[in-house]
């Protein structure tokens, strides 16, 4: 179930369709199994808020929590995706941050460009002063 939430979520924001009451739906079915997402999960579903503009805290809240057991098992497409998500809607959880940044710089050299980019971003647009992620990005 949590897959074919995060999934619908996703596939409405790759098609910029923000329906309300639908994301609405998604957002309150969401909040119950958030455990049961799995980190793809959890960083689609973020991602999916942010391009469609929705703000919801609750469900912020709740893949914020979710997602910080999680941490270790993201890549970094889902710690800079997740990072945008949050900043996109400014939204500073600084637990999630924290954590996003602490497994940021243990992984950072196997990072893209954009991942690089996209996490340096959303620090910068959230104000979330980190500096040794930023000297780690600025290596």
């Amino acid at each position: 179930r949590a897959q074919e939430l995060s999934n619908t979520a996703w596939a409405f924001a790759r098609f910029l369709w923000g329906d309300l009451p639908l994301l609405s739906s998604i957002s309150a079915a969401a909040r119950a199994p958030l455990s049961d997402f799995s980190c793809q999960n959890l960083t689609n579903t973020a991602w999916a808020c942010a391009v469609l503009l929705f703000l919801d805290r609750p469900c912020l809240d709740a893949i914020a929590s979710a997602s910080i057991p999680k941490i270790t098992e993201a890549g970094g497409q889902n710690l800079a995706n997740t990072a945008w998500a949050f900043a996109t809607l400014e939204v500073l959880n600084k637990p999630l941050f924290h954590a996003i940044a602490s497994q940021a710089i243990r992984k950072l050299s196997a990072w893209d460009a954009q991942a690089l980019a996209n996490t340096a971003w959303a620090c910068a647009a959230i104000a979330m002063r980190h500096t040794p992620l930023m000297q780690s990005i600025s290596a």
